[in-house]
């Protein structure tokens, strides 16, 4: 990632119109208002997403910073699944 990051910023200092006025460019929506209210939702989703952690943690009686929280839920053993199938693989 570094590397492909490192890429684009040479091209986009080589070719700087490129990216300010070509068909690829994208424009910001530059409005405090719906930037503040994006960002107001994004906190409140990880707020929750963070209490929902602490709270199954608690649950289980475990620290969610030593241990796994969704050990043994169907998602994180299909993620766990497709780990090692990669390992495999690799």
């Amino acid at each position: 990632r570094a590397n492909t990051l490192a890429i684009w910023c040479m091209f986009a200092q080589v070719f700087p119109m490129f990216q300010d006025y070509s068909v690829f460019s994208t424009q910001s929506v530059n409005n405090p208002n719906v930037n503040l209210a994006v960002s107001l939702i994004a906190l409140v989703a990880n707020v929750l997403a963070l209490g929902y952690v602490l709270l199954r943690a608690k649950k289980q009686g475990i620290n969610p910073w030593t241990k796994e929280v969704f050990k043994g839920t169907k998602d994180y053993e299909q993620a766990i699944a497709r780990a090692d199938a990669s390992e495999l693989v690799a």
